[in-house]
């Protein structure tokens, strides 16, 4: 059978429950890849050998329990697989079926000489099962499919896999430096004055490229954001209540848009609900600048609201220089609409993209550098109460530890270019 017809095959035969179509998917494409180009397997997998091949939803039995992997790995000449491939996307969960079903692919993997099980789960695992297979590391492999991309030998069907992890979010997206004027050129359209007949018109390929690119910046956030706090979360939910553990809570991300205007009176005003188009219309001529927010959001055991995030800036500049353009990114808590402490790390002006937007492991280094200042800003802060300010701090210390400890692990979700 071929690709579509096999996945229309088993889809249609399959029942809701701990089915995750996501990841079965994940497993038809890998199979129909390596299937074209068996090298597909090195790149991907800390294995060796061009005499391989694979199949998906392969049957074993541990302790009497029957499983079933995503995927196999077998030497052509032998009939049983040498390596097992679970993959985990929705279904990524703290479960006691997830434990149970870990445990029995490291037992089956100790009983045979060279097995091993590689797990795939783009966007990210418990803390807790991380810890278990890097303590196993001989049974047990944990896979960054940024990997992926360096091919050591490229190939169409290698490309199409690369291109399908950008396209489902799974991974970050590189922002070439050619892409940067595309940005600047939609902020500026969006942000400063451009009246009628009075500005240079911009060329077609800037107005198309312009809203692509602010697309790739945002699924970037998007995609850290959603692994960034993960560990925190889940486990603080999973010690307080068991209905909240059966749903992963990650961190609501929204896109803000703030234009600064002349207002007449000699200042800059902000709006963030410019609406009407011709209220728009009259404000063109006296813009100043815009930002744009990119955050995310999670409330704390605190009632307070822990904001992380990067803003853009553009603002007039010289006629040296026509655009003020700056780069920041922040941690923040916010209780009652309003900001108790908020620390900063600003980037200045640049000609591509800052690494915060598109290298994780530099997002991750500098959001817990923010993270590890914040219960100082919060200390400092005269009108916070003694105790309030004693569980903010103690909260924070513990988003810190644990952030610190998962985000040193490898992860799934990274693209180094």
């Amino acid at each position: 059978m071929g690709f579509f017809l096999d996945i229309k095959s088993f889809f249609g035969n399959q029942s809701a429950g701990n089915f995750d179509p996501a990841g079965r998917y994940l497993a038809f494409v890998i199979k129909a890849i390596a299937d074209k180009d068996p090298s597909f397997f090195e790149d991907l997998f800390p294995i060796s050998g061009r005499a391989l091949r694979c199949s998906t939803e392969f049957h074993f039995s541990v302790d009497g329990k029957k499983r079933r992997a995503d995927l196999a790995i077998f030497h052509n000449h032998e009939a049983e697989p040498r390596w097992l491939v679970e993959i985990k996307v929705h279904d990524n969960k703290k479960t006691d079926r997830m434990t149970a079903q870990f445990e029995h692919y490291e037992k089956w993997a100790a009983s045979g000489e060279g097995r091993k099980v590689f797990i795939i789960s783009p966007l990210g695992l418990p803390q807790e099962e991380y810890d278990k297979i890097l303590a196993k590391p001989e049974n047990m492999n944990i896979i960054d499919l940024s990997k992926a991309r360096r091919f050591k030998k490229s190939t169409p069907a290698k490309e199409m896999f690369s291109e399908f992890l950008l396209d489902s979010g799974y991974v970050m997206k590189p922002l070439p430096s050619g892409d940067f004027p595309f940005f600047l050129h939609f902020l500026v359209n969006a942000f400063l004055p451009h009246v009628h007949l009075q500005s240079v018109k911009a060329g077609q390929e800037k107005v198309r490229e312009g809203p692509r690119v602010f697309c790739d910046v945002a699924n970037n956030f998007q995609v850290f954001a959603t692994q960034f706090l993960a560990p925190y979360l889940e486990k603080n939910d999973s010690q307080t209540s068991q209905i909240k553990a059966k749903k992963k809570r990650v961190p609501v991300v929204r896109y803000v848009f703030l234009q600064f205007y002349e207002n007449g009176k000699g200042t800059t005003e902000r709006s963030s609900d410019l609406s009407d188009a011709m209220e728009f219309g009259k404000l063109r001529s006296s813009k100043l600048g815009g930002a744009i927010h990119c955050f995310g959001s999670s409330k704390l055991a605190s009632l307070t609201t822990l904001r992380f995030g990067v803003r853009v800036e553009i603002g007039l500049g010289t006629p040296q220089r026509k655009q003020k353009l700056s780069f920041g990114a922040y941690v923040m808590l916010v209780k009652d609409r309003k900001i108790i402490a908020e620390v900063e790390k600003r980037f200045g002006w640049r000609k591509n993209f800052p690494g915060v937007l598109q290298y994780p492991d530099e997002a991750q280094k500098i959001f817990q550098n923010l993270l590890l200042k914040l219960p100082a800003d919060v200390q400092n802060h005269k009108n916070i109460r003694p105790n309030v300010k004693r569980s903010l701090v103690a909260e924070l210390n513990k988003i810190v530890k644990t952030v610190a400890h998962s985000n040193s692990k490898p992860k799934s979700y990274a693209i180094h270019t």
